[in-house]
This record gives C-alpha cells, sequence and structure tokens, in this order.
C-alpha cells in the first residue's frame, strides 16, 4: 500500500484556485467599474439648465440631478417655488413669452457657458374638444410645448458647437405622440411636434458629439390634471374619460422611477427616444404599435380610454 499523500487537496485546491481567482476577479472588477460609472452621472455633465423642476416630473429630474452631484439652474414661472438646496439657482421663466424665453436663455449663456445637459420638461395639458378650445390657449400650448423649447434647444445647440463641447438634450414629449388622447388633440400635436423636432436635431447633431433624447413620459403620479385647464361641452364621452384619465393616473408609477430612467438614458450619451411608465405603456404598447395597423390602432386606443367603437 503506498503512503497517502496528505497534498493532494491542498494541491487540488491551488490548481482551481490559480485557474478559478482570475474570472472572479475580471467579474467583480467589470461589476464594480459598471455600477461606479451608473452612479457618477457627474463624471458625464456638470451643469443642467432644466424647465419645470417645481413639481411632478421636473422635481423628479432635479432631485436626481443634485443627488449626483450636478448644479442645476431650474426654471419656474414663480421661482419662490423652488428649493433652497446647494448648487441650485432658481430662474424666473415664463415659456409662454418667447421673447422672454430668447432673453433669460441669452443672458444665462453669457453668465455660464458651460452648460452641458438641457432638459425640456415644463408643459401644461388642456382638455377640451377641438371645437371649444380658446384661440389663447392653442397659442399658449404651442408655445410652452414646442415653440420654447426650440428657441431653447437652438441657443445652447449653438453654444455647444462654438465652444466644441459634448452635451446633451433632454426633451420630454410623451407618450402621448404615439397615442394621442382624446379631448387633448392641441397637446398631442405639440408633444408630436417636439418628438420629431428631437428626431431631426438627432440627426443633425450626430456629427457634434451631441447627444438628443426623446424622453416619453406615460402616466405617473404626479399633479398634471390637477393643473390641467378643461373645457366641458356636457359631452359625457368626455366626463367618462376625465375619470378614466384620473384612474390611469393614480396607479402609474410614481416620479421617482422616471428620474432613475432618465439618468441611465444619460449615463449611455446616445440619442434616442426613451419611453417611460408601466410595464404596459412603455415597454408593450411601443412595440405593438409598431405592427399594428392605423385601424387596429384606433381600436386599442378606444378600448384603453374605454370610449365606444361607434
Amino acid at each position: 500500500m503506498g503512503e497517502h499523500d496528505d497534498r493532494t487537496p491542498t494541491l487540488l485546491w491551488m490548481h482551481l484556485h490559480v485557474r478559478i481567482t482570475p474570472f472572479w476577479l475580471w467579474f467583480v472588477n467589470s461589476w464594480l467599474r459598471f455600477h461606479l460609472s451608473m452612479s457618477r452621472l457627474s463624471q458625464r455633465y456638470k451643469k443642467v439648465f432644466l424647465t419645470g423642476g417645481r413639481s411632478g416630473l421636473g422635481r423628479a429630474f432635479l432631485d436626481m440631478l443634485l443627488d449626483s452631484g450636478l448644479e442645476v439652474w431650474a426654471t419656474s414661472r414663480n421661482p419662490a417655488d423652488l428649493p433652497n438646496l446647494p448648487k441650485l439657482h432658481p430662474l424666473a421663466l415664463d415659456l409662454r413669452d418667447p421673447e422672454g424665453v430668447q432673453n433669460t436663455v441669452a443672458s444665462l449663456i453669457q453668465e455660464v457657458p458651460d452648460i452641458d445637459l438641457v432638459i425640456n420638461n415644463a408643459g401644461y395639458g388642456v382638455f377640451s374638444p377641438v371645437e371649444a378650445l380658446p384661440k389663447e390657449h392653442i397659442q399658449g400650448q404651442l408655445q410652452v410645448l414646442l415653440e420654447s423649447p426650440m428657441l431653447i434647444s437652438q441657443a445652447f445647440y449653438k453654444q455647444m458647437i462654438t465652444r466644441g463641447a459634448q452635451g446633451c438634450f433632454v426633451h420630454v414629449s410623451s407618450l402621448a405622440a404615439q397615442f394621442p388622447i382624446p379631448w387633448m388633440s392641441l397637446y398631442n400635436a405639440s408633444k408630436a411636434g417636439l418628438a420629431t423636432f428631437s428626431r431631426s436635431l438627432a440627426l443633425e447633431a450626430k456629427g457634434h458629439g451631441i447627444a438628443v433624447i426623446d424622453f416619453q413620459p406615460g402616466d405617473f403620479q404626479t399633479d398634471f390634471n390637477e393643473a390641467m385647464l378643461r373645457f366641458d361641452s356636457g359631452d359625457t364621452r368626455a366626463t367618462d374619460l376625465w375619470a378614466t384619465l384620473e384612474d390611469n393616473l393614480s396607479q402609474g408609477p410614481r416620479p421617482a422611477y422616471a428620474a432613475k430612467v432618465l439618468k441611465k438614458a444619460l449615463l449611455k450619451q446616445r440619442s434616442g427616444l426613451i419611453c417611460a411608465g408601466s410595464p404596459f405603456q412603455a415597454k408593450i404598447a411601443p412595440f405593438l404599435a409598431r405592427f399594428a395597423s392605423n385601424q387596429l390602432l384606433d381600436r386599442c386606443l378606444r378600448w384603453y380610454f374605454n370610449l365606444p367603437n361607434k
């Protein structure tokens, strides 16, 4: 009988350890690098211009940006509504005044020429049948949701090109650009225009190292409906639809989830469409819409909003 070698288990372990250790070192190192990069938004961007940071998605975006260590210039019609926080610079801005928007942005660019992240988020809705839309609110929706964001982007885009700087534009449009909401025709049209502007700007910005994100949120638990202007026509369908919209909003994710989705998109530094909302709104519906006919899509929308098919 040969003498038992007590070294055999030790030698076997050393052999396996030598082979396995490099894999685990690589795995742990890759995991740490990924999560560190995902948490350090301030390594990608330094200074942000954000419209509409008082409440809702805008406030969630603001908190996320400040928590990530960025310096933010946030706008509101009443800057006193914005919190008093380090690295936050409140600005008075009324998007219904395009000339005032241009002047404010021009002054800010002179004062802070190196803003590298622009988020056009501010907005409001009008719930009304087409025939009852007041002219002033037609103009107001187009100015707030489309014209002013375009003017803001134009000014900062020109500045980034002049400086030869990389940067990013986020245009918060809406899933309503793909799936129009009845009795909100002007809101739908304005958001669709902003989405198309985003795609157009992304094509032009490609050679400059500037990303353009079309961020399309669905229903979130915000006060959006509370701030909405309503013009009722006595149509019971509109009354029923409003109840459906309220229910959808109350069942949506919290705004912090939208901020999480946006942060992930910003870290990738790539242009594109980002949908956010419930799994059905953000994933399933956009996927099905690629293959559905307009007739089928209209039937689905009537079903979703509890509207009659005839």
